[in-house]
């Protein structure tokens, strides 16, 4: 199976957002994701690395000291899109607080 039926077919839902890196000069995106680990009881990383991308919206965006680290993934979409494809995610930002929502095209991308 490749990445990209891969991030099309795993729930990102509840992952934490660790990492976002933006590059714009190489057109790259890079989310690093926390997933929880039932055997080892601790949490494991997922990095999702695109290329190639484009019409870049990211949402407002309104965290506090007290909010900054419970950005969570609600849910992602991959669609189609000519030769690239757009990714859509719905964002959590902690409990009572205003979601976001952020989207864009790639054309690539690689999870590791």
């Amino acid at each position: 199976m490749t990445d990209l039926e891969n991030l099309t077919q795993t729930s990102l839902h509840d992952m934490g957002i660790n990492d976002l890196t933006i590059d714009f000069q190489y057109r790259r995106l890079t989310l690093q994701l926390s997933i929880y680990n039932e055997d080892t009881r601790g949490y494991d990383t997922l990095k999702l690395e695109f290329q190639g991308i484009g019409e870049l919206n990211l949402g407002p965006l309104q965290l506090t000291a007290q909010t900054f680290e419970h950005l969570d993934v609600y849910s992602h979409t991959v669609t189609q899109r000519g030769n690239a494809h757009t990714i859509h995610f719905a964002l959590l930002t902690g409990h009572g607080q205003p979601g976001t929502e952020w989207s864009f095209t790639f054309e690539q991308v690689k999870l590791s």
